[in-house]
């Protein structure tokens, strides 16, 4: 119930299905509180959505469930609230972990989930559980069994002008965040705990260049780290101001461009968070002396970090939690009420994170005949070698099959593939459909058999969780996927645990020589991974993805009924700019086709874009286009009213009232125009006709 928020279903000890609430609200990061005017813990939103689709998927029902468990950060869980909000019978089996939790969920959700018996855990979070000695920066456990026990604890206390001689200690993410949103790396949601889109500092860190003076944010000092220093760096920086007697972040401005000082700005905050997350790392070994261990919390998804770590401490093995920001929490509440609470024994440990319910062929039907786009069914067989041709055609593929995966990664499921060898290929996705920064790369998914020859990675990768070296003969064979600084963000496949995926790139392989594929996740910029087959089809019609495989379809962009479909979808969802955008494109495909140019008008209008709704509208009755269901006499009169030109809106007016006697609005600008044109008396007639026709309305009611 943190941001990101999620829900995870669990039955005997093994994960059915999980499942964050931004997939199906469509709201990156989703909001923690209800709208209303205060922010209480008694208004923190559960995850319904999330929820429903949980049980949906499990064939249940919430009275069927055993136990709900609950955590979120900062606060302890208002349970009583919680029990009003959700509609169980059974009151008692809604609890929480025993506050402070929410380092302990993150611990479960990693330990659990992973291959060892016995390991270290070690968790890093901007906001962990308040308590009287702060809010929990970092925590470090020891897990043996179905035991975990904590031997390592950071608390954070902020700087305030409330205690201005208390020795501040900010926790590690916490400095990397309040750097990623002064880089004004902020998501639209999640707005009331200021959480970052963190990763974005991590690509841009590689152009960064060390700066002396920059440096020192963290200490090392004995057993400690102190981060006290920050807040007057900040200041120093001009990258923090004092408001209400706490230090905020003071943002970029969101059209300034980014220069080499906020470059050297993202590198410094990565080389200090490497810093204090290795150190830290090697103070849970000495305390533990396992060769294990488990990572959580939001520093998990460093994929810089966790690759140093494998490098360069006495661990031997890791296991980073796939959805190690506070989605992962959800699994965690539901492993921590199996071990503690009902004392369930066997363990599951983690194969993949398709973890999403994975929609029948009807369903996928429906949405494909919904939106009338092309589709082809095909085998399996068929459908690798004309997917795995397209892609080394050069085109762009959106990739939906099965249950969506579980975290912030796309892992070949709800993936967009591309050829790894062009060159071009990284700022094509952005231009046609990533639309994202040019400096964030893409990542490469890998056959592991093959990971050994182009990645300096010894151990597998399944999640995209660690970065590694390109080897040197293998840049320029994969050069979409190569950053800056030669390395990449590496994916390994086999068989057992990716299956189709696997065997498209095995197919890819097969065909150009080389086992690797761009893979980025299905989404736009600002968006969530979509989740259904609706939201694949709408974004793949919405962008200039060249080709969508649906389960078993092979889909192509239809041409003008399609994009009608799409804009008219849109209009329906009151997404007009998008319908907009739509026209445009159908226009510019089809300049001739007569029929296009009155839905244009009628979204230029409709967008507020009163000049191009006059030259669309004029163009249509010119080329004498069919009516398509729309009075350009209307649109035509009143765009011409909205610019002022009064005298050319009336006798446009006067047409479409004629066309639509029953049409209120008419009545109402051409009331406007005799005003502006002092014809009192006309205008006094369109008010009576206007109100007679309201009055003739409130009577069908």
């Amino acid at each position: 119930m943190s941001h990101d928020r999620s829900a995870c279903l669990l039955k005997d000890g093994k994960i059915v299905v999980a499942i964050a609430e931004e997939r199906l609200d469509g709201l990156k990061g989703s909001d923690l509180y209800a709208p209303v005017r205060k922010k209480s813990l008694s208004n923190r939103v559960a995850p319904l959505r999330a929820i429903s689709y949980c049980l949906r998927s499990g064939g249940i029902s919430i009275d069927d469930v055993g136990l709900i468990v609950a955590d979120h950060a900062v606060e302890p869980v208002n349970t009583e609230s919680l029990k009003d909000l959700l509609p169980t019978k059974d009151k008692s089996k809604i609890t929480a972990i025993p506050h402070p939790s929410h380092h302990l969920a993150h611990a479960y959700s990693a330990y659990f989930c992973s291959p060892f018996e016995e390991s270290a855990v070690l968790v890093a979070d901007t906001f962990g559980s308040q308590t009287s000695n702060g809010t929990e920066a970092e925590s470090g456990f020891h897990a043996q069994g179905n035991h975990i026990k904590p031997v390592l604890k950071n608390f954070q206390s902020v700087w305030s002008e409330k205690n201005p001689h208390q020795r501040a200690y900010y926790s590690l993410t916490y400095i990397y965040n309040f750097v990623s949103l002064a880089l004004g790396f902020a998501p639209t949601a999640s707005h009331e705990i200021s959480v970052s889109e963190a990763g974005k500092t991590m690509g841009l860190a590689t152009y960064g260049k060390p700066r002396q003076e920059w440096s020192g944010i963290i200490t090392l000092q004995g057993e400690n780290i102190a981060t006290d220093r920050f807040s007057q760096w900040a200041l120093d920086r001009k990258i923090g101001r004092i408001r209400n007697g706490v230090l905020f972040p003071v943002p970029k401005p969101k059209k300034a461009r980014l220069t080499q000082d906020h470059m050297d700005l993202a590198y410094a905050a990565q080389v200090e968070l490497e810093k204090g997350i290795i150190f830290l790392a090697n103070r849970v070994h000495e305390i533990t002396g396992s060769r294990n261990l488990c990572i959580a919390g939001g520093a998990g998804l460093n994929s810089i970090i966790n690759k140093r770590i494998l490098d360069e401490t006495r661990f031997k093995n890791i296991f980073i939690q796939p959805a190690s920001t506070d989605d992962g929490t959800a699994i965690g509440c539901a492993l921590y009420g199996w071990y503690e609470l009902a004392r369930g024994d066997c363990r599951f440990p983690m194969k993949h994170v398709y973890l999403g319910a994975p929609y029948k062929k009807e369903e996928v039907q429906a949405s494909l005949q919904k939106h009338r786009i092309e589709k082809t069914a095909v085998s399996e067989e068929e459908l690798l070698g004309q997917t795995a041709r397209h892609l080394a055609a050069g085109r762009i593929v959106g990739w939906f099959q099965g249950g969506s995966e579980f975290g912030p990664r796309a892992l070949g499921h709800r993936s967009i593939l591309a050829d790894p060898r062009r060159p071009g290929m990284k700022d094509r996705i952005n231009r046609k459909v990533k639309h994202r920064e040019s400096f964030r790369p893409y990542a490469p998914s890998v056959l592991l058999e093959s990971a050994g020859d182009y990645f300096d990675l010894a151990c597998p990768s399944p999640y995209m969780l660690l970065v590694a070296k390109v080897r040197e003969d293998k840049t320029g064979q994969i050069p979409a996927v190569v950053h800056a600084d030669g390395t990449a963000r590496v994916q390994t496949l086999t068989e057992s645990e990716n299956g189709l995926f696997y065997k498209l790139v095995k197919e890819f392989h097969r065909q150009t020589g080389v086992p690797v594929l761009l893979n980025t996740s299905f989404n736009s910029r600002g968006m969530p991974i979509v989740e259904t087959p609706d939201d694949a089809i709408e974004l793949f019609l919405n962008s200039e993805m060249d080709v969508l495989v649906l389960d078993h379809f092979i889909c192509r962009k239809a041409e003008k009924e399609t994009m009608l479909g799409l804009a008219a979808h849109n209009e329906e969802n009151k997404k007009l700019d998008k319908a907009l955008k739509v026209l445009q494109r159908a226009v510019c495909r089809f300049p001739e086709e007569r029929s296009l140019y009155p839905h244009l008008a009628k979204y230029h209008h409709a967008n507020k874009n009163y000049r191009e709704a006059i030259d669309a509208a004029e163009k249509a009755l010119d080329l004498d286009s069919p009516d398509e269901g729309v009075n350009l006499h209307a649109i035509l009169g009143m765009s011409y009213e909205k610019v002022r030109e009064f005298l050319k809106a009336i006798p446009e007016l006067m047409k479409a009232e004629a066309l639509d006697p029953d049409e209120e609005k008419i009545n109402t600008a051409l009331v406007r125009c005799y005003r502006q044109t002092n014809q009192t008396e006309l205008m006094d007639q369109e008010l009576a006709k206007g109100y007679g026709k309201v009055m003739k309305r409130l009577r069908g009611f």
